[in-house]
């Protein structure tokens, strides 16, 4: 209501404005039905103000409980998948092996068929030679960088004589140096960075992709992305088959997603030391790569999961058979 006392409220009709020529008396049609603008009640106005505000503030509370509300939504999903990503892991390994554990078959006619129990499945970490030039990965676990690998070579300094007597395991260092492959010493130059790292760090460079690896992979699986000079976990999310092929990839770790080629995507690889092998594991089978000794080259093999028909393979699979698949050779 109006208050009947402020300025506005106690002023008289101008006649000119739109809503007085629109008032009968001022011969109009009396539709809008308003008051002159001279007249307009200051209370009124005061508590229209009032009430903007009000929605003003409401509405910002309500953006930021929607902010806080998808934040807890992206965690959710984030939390949901990387659990969703265990279990497939876990069943997969499961269903390849027998009732107590599974084993790693490696097919090629140069090779007996060892097998390697699954809890001896490692990421190779502390299974090195300090041997000075021997290419290696170094797992980062500092801010920002944590979980990614960066090559490199080890520098292997003068060390002094150990005292008579002294046992082999104290002889063993606990860290060691390596000179890096891409990261610098500093932004103003060209020189490698070389520092000390745990030995439980660093493991030896694993083999180069196998031939044929980026056609096995499909949605869901994980692997290894180069990425600013080192390489990260990363989960497959979706494959565009083309030429070349583009696959839409987002971290493990970090809220971050990519559309990459397949030269920068690598299997994630884990070390049998009982076999002296490398693994990696996909939807579709798992792979071995076994080191190469002296000048030789490596083989690589690849085995598809019993029952899953795969037309990658030229020796057997137009029927839907399932047979191991000889990738060519990579040389280490």
């Amino acid at each position: 209501m109006r208050c009947g006392q402020c300025a506005g409220c106690a002023a008289s009709n101008c006649g000119k404005c739109n809503f007085c020529r629109d008032m009968p008396k001022f011969g109009g049609t009396g539709t809008l039905r308003q008051p002159c603008l001279m007249r307009r009640c200051e209370e009124l106005l005061k508590a229209q103000r009032e009430e903007a505000m009000e929605r003003a503030a409401k509405r910002a509370e309500e953006r930021e409980a929607n902010a806080e509300e998808r934040q807890k939504e992206r965690e959710a999903r984030q939390a949901e998948r990387e659990a969703n990503q265990l279990a497939r892991r876990e069943a997969g390994l499961l269903a390849k092996g027998k009732s107590d554990a599974a084993r790693l078959v490696l097919s090629g006619p140069k090779h007996r068929a060892p097998t390697v129990e699954l809890e001896e499945l490692t990421g190779g970490w502390g299974e090195i030679e300090n041997v000075a030039g021997l290419p290696v990965e170094v797992m980062i676990d500092e801010e920002d960088l944590s979980g990614a690998y960066y090559t490199g070579q080890l520098v292997v300094e003068p060390r002094q004589r150990s005292p008579r007597g002294a046992s082999k395991a104290s002889q063993t260092p606990e860290e060691v140096m390596v000179r890096y492959d891409d990261l610098l010493a500093d932004e103003d130059s060209e020189e490698k960075l070389v520092e000390s790292n745990a030995i439980s760090s660093v493991r030896p460079k694993p083999p180069e992709t196998p031939v044929g690896f980026h056609r096995l992979i499909e949605t869901g699986d994980t692997v290894e992305l180069r990425y600013e000079d080192g390489w990260w976990e990363v989960q497959v999310d979706e494959v565009l088959r083309a030429d070349p092929a583009t696959f839409r990839v987002s971290s493990v770790l970090y809220a971050k997603s990519h559309s990459v080629g397949p030269s920068v995507l690598r299997p994630k690889w884990q070390w049998a030391p009982q076999a002296r092998t490398w693994r990696y594991e996909l939807d579709v089978g798992h792979g071995c790569v076994v080191p190469a000794s002296g000048a030789g080259k490596s083989e690589a093999t690849f085995k598809f999961v019993r029952g899953v028909p795969r037309s990658h393979n030229d020796v057997g699979n137009r029927k839907g058979m399932v047979a191991p698949l000889l990738f060519a050779a990579a040389t280490t």
